[in-house]
């Protein structure tokens, strides 16, 4: 009784983690100026996807870019898409270009991807002709003094900071945690028949 009921147990948490992984949706962050560093006071919003690179953009909101990594590495493309805004200023403004893909987190980047969002949104076509490398519709950026500073909440359209105090959990943590109960009770009515 007690093997098949975590056999049991295990199968629920293994299911409900599989549904989890395959309706993963985007986890947005924000981006903005390393703490204690701020001369621009501006951000952009940053959707993720990859389980492994939402854990770092976590690690970075949690420890700091002394963690490494701390630079966002990814093409942009002109075009407001109701996502990509400056979640810090008042009344969140979109721009006018969003990240179209992330590439990776990095350490460092040549000098021509280093800029700020302000200064993008001066002339959007001239910062992707700059930084596209022959193409005429993407561009890059890996600014050097800007990380994930916070992890982003709510309708894609209308974000906001998560609060520091919020602590993400696994989505098959409630599942979980309700079969282990279920698992305890059996135990405990086994030992008073034994």
């Amino acid at each position: 009784m007690v093997r098949s009921c975590f056999v049991m147990a295990a199968l629920v948490l293994v299911s409900a983690m599989a549904a989890t992984r395959a309706t993963a949706a985007p986890v947005y962050f924000l981006v903005s100026e390393f703490p204690g560093q701020v001369d621009h006071g501006d951000s952009f919003v940053l959707p993720l996807e990859d389980a492994d690179d939402i854990a770092h953009a976590r690690d970075l909101v949690q420890h700091g870019p002394s963690i490494g990594g701390a630079i966002v590495n990814a093409e942009i493309v002109a075009g407001a898409d109701n996502i990509n805004r400056d979640i810090l200023a008042a009344g969140k403004p979109a721009w006018s270009w969003h990240i179209s893909n992330f590439s990776d987190f990095a350490d460092m980047s040549v000098e021509i991807l280093d800029g700020w969002p302000t200064f993008i949104e001066q002339d959007v076509q001239g910062w992707i002709d700059n930084t596209g490398g022959g193409s005429a519709t993407v561009g890059r950026i890996a600014f050097w003094n800007y990380t994930v500073t916070a992890e982003l909440q709510g309708p894609p359209t209308d974000l906001s900071i998560v609060p520091r105090t919020a602590v993400p959990l696994p989505a098959a943590l409630p599942a979980g945690m309700a079969m282990l109960a279920i698992v305890g009770a059996a135990i405990r009515k086994t030992k008073q028949y034994n």
